[in-house]
């Protein structure tokens, strides 16, 4: 059987015609998971040109048995209304019977391609990454239509995963609770991080020195998502204190500027680096292994790759209480979003008590082994067999 996988990724296509992933996720590796089960793979996203762009090898797209059916390259929702009648001829005509379909949820190509399976009664399997309730939350997003965007999208999601014959979610419990299944269709969990045994600290980082600490977090700098803003100023309240802290933030986006603003407003630029856009596997466990914490104070999640990833290096972690976050960590370590004094304070609580740091790193690196890639791949390969005839 060939597996079509409809997604709202965009890809960047060079002048060669080479297409590579613009958010460094949705290369061929990432993909190669479906060729267990599945002959070939079809990959349905928003294809855009962009002739004088650097093409990353390790974030090509396409590959042995693994290629990309193209969709006008809109932006945002206003770009997709402009060009809606082209974006649903396109998805008819690749929507056909006899293959398998996976829909990557939320969004709104899910949600037209989910009608269009329903109309031609295809069945087709979701995976859920995202909760729209949280994406769309006050200080999330900036959008003149957010309150009714939270409710319209929070009731399409439903309906698509109910309507679902099988359902992948990202979160042990919390997806599922706001987004259940129909009572048959089959369901179950993991995350889409990668963790083979090389990725895994053999121990526990330790920390003795409390008055310095080398702080890391993760995320795109696209959205105000991740609240680099808030991660700032629990910086700067640190600073103030006395302790030299010193932050790192991997990740790019249009709001990358605004935030390095943020931190020259708060004369913090000296003790704070914005590397850009590093890519997944090496290029971040290196930033990792240098770092004492791990910090992630998003105002939206599903559950976090990156948090996983940090837990896996043995680092104590602190993370605010959405999505999957408190599924993942101690719940000693979960602060209130957009709460830049709880941050700071769980921050310096640690500092001051390493032993607390060390249990806590311990128990992280341990947890973190329930997303190992063997079990993660057994629970995958079963969603992927569900949908097969």
């Amino acid at each position: 059987m060939e597996l079509v996988y409809i997604t709202e990724a965009r890809f960047i296509k060079d002048k060669s015609g080479s297409l590579f992933t613009a958010d460094g996720t949705h290369t061929y590796k990432y993909f190669q998971r479906y060729l267990d089960v599945f002959e070939k793979v079809y990959v349905v996203g928003r294809v855009t040109s962009a002739e004088d762009c650097l093409v990353i090898k390790e974030e090509l797209v396409e590959g042995a048995n693994v290629q990309v059916l193209p969709l006008t390259g809109y932006l945002g929702i206003g770009g997709f209304v402009k060009n809606y009648f082209s974006i649903k001829h396109q998805l008819e005509h690749y929507i056909t019977p006899g293959n398998v379909y996976i829909l990557k949820v939320p969004g709104i190509l899910g949600k037209l391609a989910s009608n269009i399976c329903r109309e031609k009664k295809i069945r087709y399997g979701v995976e859920v990454v995202g909760d729209p309730y949280d994406v769309f939350a006050p200080g999330a997003v900036n959008h003149p239509l957010r309150s009714f965007l939270r409710l319209y999208f929070t009731k399409e999601l439903k309906t698509i995963v109910k309507n679902a014959y099988s359902a992948l979610f990202v979160t042990k419990e919390q997806l599922q609770r706001r987004y259940p299944c129909d009572a048959s269709a089959f369901n179950t969990y993991a995350s889409n991080v990668i963790l083979d045994s090389a990725t895994f600290a053999s121990s526990p980082k330790t920390k003795s020195n409390e008055k310095s600490i080398e702080i890391i977090s993760v995320g795109s700098l696209e959205q105000m998502y991740k609240a680099p803003d808030i991660v700032l100023k629990a910086i700067k309240m640190l600073l103030d204190d006395g302790i030299l802290c010193k932050l790192t933030w991997l990740g790019d986006g249009r709001y990358k500027s605004e935030v390095e603003q943020i931190a020259r407003n708060l004369n913090i630029s000296s003790y704070v680096r914005f590397p850009g856009k590093v890519l997944s596997g090496d290029g971040v466990q290196k930033y990792l292994d240098e770092s004492d914490m791990f910090v992630l104070a998003s105002r939206t999640e599903g559950l976090p790759r990156a948090l996983v990833e940090a837990m896996a290096k043995g680092l104590p972690c602190i993370g605010t209480n959405v999505g999957g976050i408190p599924e993942l960590l101690d719940e000693e370590m979960i602060v209130p979003k957009d709460n830049a004094e709880a941050l700071y304070k769980k921050i310096k609580y640690l500092l001051e008590h390493p032993e607390v740091m060390m249990r806590l790193a311990a128990r992280n690196l341990e947890e973190a082994k329930l997303y190992s890639t063997e079990i993660l791949t057994q629970r995958r390969l079963k969603f992927y067999e569900s949908l097969l005839p």
